[in-house]
């Protein structure tokens, strides 16, 4: 269902898209800012947990990982990033996933999931967000943009 390449200049026009979006939201990495670091820093007791659907380059697992070092950052794609574990947080993993075929396998541990721009990409958008819904921890955030 992909139909945009998944080679590095197509990463590299995701870095570039990561920044506009985060341009546009003031320089943050998700809208409501207050909300989403309140559900984090509630979250850090039992150990905060993020999905990023559809993580592409990475620059926003990682940023986030880096910004939130007490939670897990896990970002899901159909081919993964090319980042040098250098660059990347302990708290940042990157794992093989089809948002069409592999939602069902998560546990429900998730406080945030992100799903930026993956619309196009996701075959049952109903069946997406009732898989969002159920893996996400009470009081949890979907971030879908």
């Amino acid at each position: 269902l992909y139909d945009l390449p998944t080679d590095a200049d197509e990463h590299s026009r995701l870095d570039l898209q990561h920044q506009m979006i985060r341009t546009a939201l003031g320089g943050s990495n998700y809208p409501e800012p207050g909300l989403v670091e309140k559900v984090l820093v509630n979250a850090s007791v039992s150990g905060a947990n993020i999905l990023d659907v559809g993580t592409g380059s990475g620059a926003w697992a990682i940023e986030m990982a880096k910004q939130f070092p007490q939670a897990n950052v896990l970002g899901v794609d159909i081919v993964l990033p090319d980042v040098p574990e250098t660059r990347r947080p302990s708290n940042c993993q990157f794992k093989f996933a089809d948002v069409n075929k592999d939602m069902n396998t998560f546990e429900p541990v998730y406080d945030i999931v992100h799903w930026r721009l993956v619309e196009a990409a996701t075959a049952d958008t109903d069946l997406f967000f009732y898989e969002a819904a159920r893996i996400l921890r009470p009081g949890g955030i979907l971030i879908a943009i």
